[in-house]
């Protein structure tokens, strides 16, 4: 399954909200979020792991301060 980036947008959240994000994907049972995500021409398991390693850089930046 591949992403169509020809349509990208920048859209600002806070760290809360990216976690709100993972914690509604991981609410679906594996089947549904696979559907939802093929509905979207995208892979749901990327965007999982996108958003996970945004919420540890923004952690690994908090400890450091």
């Amino acid at each position: 399954m591949t992403t169509d980036n020809s349509q990208l947008v920048n859209v600002e959240l806070s760290l809360s909200e990216v976690r709100f994000l993972i914690d509604v994907m991981w609410g679906h049972s594996r089947h549904d979020s696979q559907a939802l995500a093929f509905r979207h021409g995208i892979n749901d398991n990327s965007l999982e792991s996108r958003l996970s390693h945004i919420v540890a850089d923004c952690e690994a930046d908090e400890s450091i301060d």
